[in-house]
């Protein structure tokens, strides 16, 4: 569910700046005002609402209390083909979970409103699902509050202060503060690209993109509004999620067996002392080609100024280790990626219902206690994040609990292990990758879409 939205995400975001269909949190109040305008009458006669089985059988879509129409959309869409394979589904979660807070998106499903939906046909887990998500917006867990903006500001200040007073008295010491503040700095804003942080999308990418270049010496956008968020929309599903693109090892059996023999042998060592450590640099690779896609020739010579400034102060210190903060912290930031999902069950189709893929594809670590919940940017609530991206994951611990509940009430698995657990789930994934459970030889994906091929 949500493929063809998700994977049409990159080269259209290149195109415009904010992406269509791209929905805010609170676009149910925009949709009642949608619903009573010409379009909507002249689209559907009969005015009442439409069941799941009507919509599947006009080929619509649905999003939170709503049928659209996305054919016309789709038509001047570069990702259309995979757009109208998604008719006849409920995308609320996947469409809302991909791309929040966008005006264009909202007028492009205003324009695209059908009629309402019949909210006793929607999938009783989904309907769950949504029912709590509007609890806890209705209770401020999607909120953020200049209150909370101003103390991470603070906090980062304080840490940059504490590096540099600690820096006369050893190296060591000042490179640890300095590499705890990057790896707040890049947990921040990995929530700000989920738009957990601001209401309005383009101030977000403008603030990410010049913290990343700040903190980190790239750019972050083209990462967290491309790659990342076609993961969360597609995870686990072979072909589609380019998180399971980690240089040459594949983590499905199939896929791995046609890996050459070098890449199919040692491949906890491939993975520990090649591809997370290279985690950073390949990120700054990837970060100057999305530049240079773009032609954003003044970011690049911000990026390049960044570095300049950074090795002469580093060289004037007589300090080299602290140029490397950004790739440790880099480092850190793919070896956590690795212990949620990977060894995880893998499939080359979505299935019909977005939160039921969360719940069977994603682990959380138990008991991992604090210094591990920041260290982990709170991803160790992986369930709770891929449920509810555009909450700050700060908020995760107080909604752990109803997750479990819901997941409960539907008898659905809630994956969670230990520390160690999650590493020792790795190595055996690293040994022996696992299979891909869905059958299909081909993807259901239709021919000639772009985001069909490997990613450049």
């Amino acid at each position: 569910m949500g493929r063809a939205f998700f994977r049409a995400f990159r080269i259209h975001e290149a195109m415009h700046d904010s992406v269509g269909l791209q929905v805010a949190e609170r676009a149910s109040e925009r949709m009642a005002l949608a619903a009573r305008t010409p379009r909507a009458a002249e689209t559907r006669a009969s005015g009442g609402p439409m069941t799941m089985v009507e919509v599947r059988a006009a080929g619509y879509v649905v999003f939170e209390d709503g049928v659209y129409d996305i054919t016309r959309f789709a038509a001047r869409h570069p990702g259309g083909a995979f757009l109208l394979s998604m008719r006849g589904q409920d995308l609320t979660f996947a469409f809302d979970n991909a791309h929040a807070r966008s005006r264009v998106a909202q007028r492009a499903l205003r324009a695209a409103w059908v009629a309402p939906f019949a909210e006793a046909s929607r999938d009783p887990l989904e309907r769950d699902a949504l029912a709590l998500r509007r609890a806890l917006r209705a209770e401020g867990f999607f909120s953020y509050g200049r209150r909370r903006l101003a103390f991470d500001v603070l906090r980062w200040s304080m840490g940059l202060a504490f590096a540099a007073v600690a820096f006369p008295h050893g190296h060591a010491v000042a490179f640890l503060l300095l590499l705890a503040t990057t790896v707040d700095v890049v947990w921040w804003i990995h929530d700000a690209g989920h738009d957990a942080v601001f209401e309005d999308e383009r101030r977000a990418r403008r603030i990410i993109e010049w913290l990343g270049v700040a903190f980190l010496g790239m750019p972050q956008q083209g990462y967290h509004y491309g790659v990342h968020r076609v993961h969360h929309g597609t995870t686990n599903v072979v072909g589609m999620d380019q998180a399971l693109e980690t240089g040459p090892l594949a983590w499905d059996a199939a896929t791995a067996a046609t890996k050459p023999a070098l890449f199919r042998r040692a491949r906890w060592v491939q993975w520990f002392l090649v591809i997370v450590p290279a985690a950073g640099p390949a990120l700054l690779v990837s970060a100057l080609s999305h530049c240079v896609r773009r032609r954003q020739w003044g970011l690049l010579g911000a990026i390049a100024a960044r570095w300049i400034a950074v090795g002469g102060l580093c060289a004037y210190l007589h300090a080299p280790t602290l140029l490397i903060v950004p790739w440790v912290a880099g480092s850190i930031l793919g070896f956590m990626a690795g212990l949620n999902h990977f060894h995880m069950p893998l499939s080359r189709e979505l299935g019909p219902s977005y939160v039921r893929a969360v719940f069977e594809r994603t682990q959380n670590i138990e008991n991992a206690g604090r210094f591990w919940h920041w260290l982990s940017g709170g991803l160790d609530l992986h369930v709770e994040h891929h449920l509810f991206p555009t909450m700050a994951s700060h908020r995760y611990r107080e909604v752990a609990p109803r997750v479990r509940a819901l997941a409960a009430a539907h008898g659905l698995p809630y994956h969670a292990t230990s520390r160690l657990g999650a590493i020792r789930k790795l190595l055996r994934a690293l040994r022996s990758p696992p299979p891909v459970l869905a059958a299909a030889a081909e993807s259901s994906a239709p021919a000639g879409c772009p985001f069909h091929r490997r990613a450049s």
